[in-house]
């Protein structure tokens, strides 16, 4: 724990530097710890990995997020996480901001964790819910098949990853503008 709260620390010093939101250092932070905990269990307690990680999807076991947000470190990384960015604190906790472009890579990185911020980020702009069928109808798709290629970041065509990071790229006005616009077809 003491190695993630010192790659948040370094994330956090990212929001000033280079414009990060606080959802982007959440995400990367617990990202972090993930692959931590995966390469530590499989390093040293090869055994017990089926009690720390789940096979289905390689995230963590529930016991173990519960023991891990009850450690004293946890604690300094959330206190770290409401501590408002120098200038524009109002902004930055009242409305998420849209992934940009300029960052398809991290978009590439987690595609469904960047799908799940999206999902979140219309909710608490708009308060209405949106499906991951939403996204890929607006991107144009009437299939699921790349959309779920591009969440696995496997196999998916480049035009279809650039179709879903547009779409991710847009406010809620333009998203539900652009799904009204293709659902009528």
């Amino acid at each position: 724990m003491r190695i993630f709260l010192a790659f948040a620390k370094e994330a956090c010093a990212l929001r000033t530097g280079r414009n990060w939101t606080i959802e982007r250092v959440q995400r990367e932070s617990e990202e972090f710890l993930r692959q931590l905990t995966i390469k530590v269990v499989f390093a040293k307690f090869p055994g017990l990995d089926q009690h720390w990680i789940s096979n289905i999807n390689g995230s963590l076991s529930s016991d173990v997020k519960r023991k891990f947000e009850r450690s004293p470190e946890w604690k300094s990384y959330e206190d770290l996480l409401e501590t408002p960015k120098t200038e524009s604190t109002s902004r930055a906790k009242s409305a998420p901001e849209p992934i940009r472009n300029s960052e398809p890579r991290s978009i590439l990185a987690q595609p469904r964790a960047a799908v799940d911020a999206f999902i979140a980020r219309i909710r608490e702009k708009t308060g209405r819910e949106i499906t991951r069928k939403d996204i890929y109808t607006a991107a144009g798709y009437k299939d699921r098949t790349q959309f779920e290629r591009f969440q696995s970041g496997k196999r998916c065509t480049n035009a279809a990853k650039e179709n879903f990071i547009r779409v991710m790229n847009l406010d809620p006005t333009g998203f539900f503008r652009e799904l009204e616009k293709k659902k009528r077809y």
